[in-house]
């Protein structure tokens, strides 16, 4: 996966390049084994901080824990590498994903562009986590064809 990983770093580099204040990857962009998460999410910090950006990185994090195996993540990191939030998706689609689930919460952070907050893909289908005070939602997902 650290092809993968580079990848997705060299990618984020032209859109800050060209002006972006904030980056967001898909979900489940980078796959990562729990014990190499810290390391992708250090590795992202510095991409945020060099660029000067906001980057939410969609994470799929895999493990040995049983029953679930794993978590599905959104990482906010700001322009000075500080990870704003860790949210993990609380609604996996039903027969197609397995994964420890969050807590529904949805992270909101004060910014200069106002007031960012995350959910991720089918989350989007539960109403009541749409009424957010925020001017901005992320919603990395991971679209079918």
């Amino acid at each position: 996966m650290t092809a993968v990983e580079n990848d997705l770093l060299a990618s984020t580099r032209p859109g800050a390049a060209a002006g972006a204040k904030s980056v967001v990857w898909p979900e489940d962009a980078l796959s990562t084994q729990e014990s190499h998460e810290s390391a992708a999410i250090a590795a992202a910090q510095e991409q945020a901080r060099r660029s000067g950006i906001y980057l939410e990185i969609g994470v799929r994090v895999y493990s040995t824990t049983a029953p679930a195996y794993g978590q599905d993540e959104a990482i906010l990191i700001d322009p000075s590498g500080k990870v704003q939030w860790t949210y993990q998706k609380a609604h996996p689609i039903p027969g197609s994903e397995k994964f420890t689930t969050g807590n529904g919460r949805v992270p909101v952070a004060d910014t200069p562009y106002g007031r960012i907050a995350n959910v991720i893909c089918y989350d989007t289908d539960y109403p009541a986590m749409m009424h957010t005070r925020a001017d901005i939602m992320l919603v990395p997902s991971h679209d079918w064809k």
